[in-house]
């Protein structure tokens, strides 16, 4: 602690921002660490650090001696000060840096001493000429360390040398420890696995004044769901929220409604909401504000939405696979297709309440949806309260690039929702969870856009945004303040 506070001293921040700037730099491209080639020692640059602090002292002190001779040698006492205090600047320096002279120093060595602790290297022993013997490594595991933003990556790389099945077990060998930090995820690639750390806590959005923003995003492809994660649902399509009563998963359903709306630029690309609400809730209100044919509450209304949004879909697809206008490797947003949204909420409670044929519709319907729709910019979020296989099929919950639990869970229900078994903690604050998108090996502890509604009108707000995306996506002021006075008089 008291290194540290010296270190952010003026008189060495020109030093610290120094290599600070060099260590980011070199994280940035990526650090190699192997016991075959290990880091140079800093010791020489510290002895001729200290050597010079040495030697100013020594200068410094004798013009100090000579300043009390006469008056003649008085003009001596300037440099002689600037000297012991130089030497002083150089020990303290030589102290505080010493161990960072060699570049990413204090974490490639943590992780050379990782790798000879667990023993990941061969080697064998040389006899020198005076019959010592001294231990030789012929190969190691090697490791890469990068930094981007607040993420950084251990990677460790299968080069063939007998690691192989060592290189998914690095956690349960100390890394955790070594880096300082909880892992945040884990992926297996081609030769090589990462191994994710977050160096800073993640932050927890506030949804209340992104909703009273009038301001677009900039975004055209993701939703931002914590400080440092967005959902990227161009590609990761399609979502998975499952929550028990009073985990928040209706709460966090009107954040992503609001910022789906926010979605896009000045020219366009807001994204287009339905919702099918078969418990006639809170939902089902928002005719009010995106219009009753995109909401539908009865068996009959939930199938002629999801129709229509698959009717969407097809003519996309229509219009980009237009010989006039096709392009090759183009994507919807190269077309000026803007997102379009279908949000289920409880399907075990439509599937209760329609007959065979009606859900028959649907389910094939949904199922095109989750299986074809993400190249038209259509993208299906399914929310239920235990996502169980006679409620939604393992090819449609297998498409579903982003999947969140609220609130507590079985361990049923977490298998259900995530597709296997893991270590979870008990979840006791409204609005908490788990989240997993496609790549990661496990779940993450989740914290959904903390929202207190009763603070303000809700259905008035998303109309503001509503009128304000239609008007983005070229629908004219004045059918939008149409659309508003009729809701005003209806209302």
């Amino acid at each position: 602690m008291l290194s540290d506070s010296l270190r952010s001293l003026p008189v060495f921040e020109k030093a610290r921002k120094r290599l600070d700037a060099r260590d980011t730099e070199l994280l940035r491209k990526g650090v190699d660490v192997s016991l075959t080639s290990p880091a140079p020692s800093g010791s020489f640059k510290v002895v001729f650090v200290l050597f010079s602090a040495g030697l100013s002292f020594v200068l410094g002190f004798n013009l100090l001696m000579l300043c009390e001779r006469s008056l003649f040698t008085l003009p001596l006492l300037l440099p002689a000060v600037a000297l012991l205090a130089l030497s002083l600047w150089l020990a303290m320096y030589a102290a505080l840096f010493g161990s960072r002279f060699v570049p990413c120093g204090s974490t490639v060595r943590n992780l050379e001493r990782f790798l000879y602790a667990n023993k990941l290297y061969v080697s064998h022993e040389d006899t020198l000429s005076n019959g010592t013997k001294r231990e030789r490594i012929d190969s190691s595991l090697r490791l890469c360390v990068l930094v981007s933003g607040n993420m950084l990556t251990v990677r460790a790389f299968d080069d063939g040398n007998g690691y192989t099945s060592k290189l998914s077990k690095l956690e349960d060998m100390g890394l955790c420890s070594v880096i300082g930090r909880p892992l945040d995820s884990k992926s297996a690639g081609v030769g090589a696995t990462d191994y994710v750390f977050r160096l800073r806590d993640d932050v927890r959005l506030q949804a209340v004044p992104r909703l009273l923003s009038s301001e677009p995003t900039g975004r055209l492809d993701a939703i931002p769901l914590t400080g440092e994660l967005s959902w990227n649902f161009a590609h990761l399509p399609h979502m998975l929220i499952a929550g028990g009563t009073g985990g928040g998963k209706s709460t966090f359903l009107y954040y992503l409604i609001a910022e789906f709306m926010r979605l896009g630029n000045p020219n366009g690309f807001a994204g287009e909401v339905y919702i099918c609400d078969p418990k006639n809730a809170e939902l089902a209100s928002l005719s009010h504000v995106i219009g009753s044919d995109r909401v539908g509450v009865s068996p009959a209304q939930i199938a002629k939405v999801v129709r229509l949004v698959r009717e969407r879909m097809e003519e996309r697809y229509q219009y980009m696979q237009d010989p006039e206008r096709f392009r090759f490797g183009a994507n919807a947003f190269t077309y000026g297709l803007n997102p379009v949204f279908l949000i289920f909420d409880e399907v075990a409670a439509f599937k209760a309440a329609a007959d065979k044929k009606t859900f028959t519709e649907v389910w094939d319907n949904l199922t095109q949806l989750v299986l074809k729709a993400r190249a038209a910019n259509v993208f299906v979020i399914l929310a239920m309260q235990q996502p169980r296989a006679d409620t939604i099929s393992t090819d449609i919950r297998d498409n579903l690039g982003a999947r969140v639990s609220l609130g507590s869970l079985s361990d049923e229900g977490y298998r259900m929702t995530f597709g296997g078994s893991f270590d979870f903690l008990p979840i006791e604050e409204r609005g908490t969870g788990y989240i997993m998108l496609d790549g990661w090996d496990a779940p993450k502890p989740f914290k959904a856009p903390f929202a207190d509604y009763s603070k303000v009108d809700y259905p008035k707000e998303l109309k503001r945004l509503y009128i304000a995306a239609q008007r983005r996506n070229g629908v004219s002021a004045d059918n939008a303040e149409k659309e508003e006075s009729a809701e005003s008089v209806t209302d």
